[in-house]
């Protein structure tokens, strides 16, 4: 697997100004307005952690990130829950969370 930075925005060094909190949060209200009109609720927070019921100390589950065995399993698991949950969903593949020690 390889990560590379392929574009990044220039980061907040100073506080906003009180008529950019407003900008900020007006937009925010716009945004939370459109979904409920959409009826598209969100949801924020970890990632489900998917590890094999048959070989749970096997470093492919524990550090390895990718393997073929996992990733078919995952997909197998996604494409039940779409089926069993929703009608309609997209299924996204992309990269979880980034921890660093």
């Amino acid at each position: 697997m390889k990560l590379t930075r392929v574009f990044e925005s220039p980061r907040v060094t100073l506080p906003y100004s009180d008529d950019q909190w407003s900008e900020i949060k007006a937009l925010g209200n716009h945004v939370d307005e459109v979904l409920r009109r959409g009826d598209c609720k969100l949801t924020m927070g970890g990632e489900p952690t998917f590890v094999s019921i048959d070989d749970v100390d096997v470093p492919k589950w524990n550090t390895l990130a990718l393997g073929p065995k996992k990733r078919k399993l995952a997909d197998d698991l996604m494409r039940r829950l779409k089926k069993q949950f929703t009608s309609g969903a997209l299924l996204h593949y992309g990269q979880g969370k980034m921890v660093s020690g």
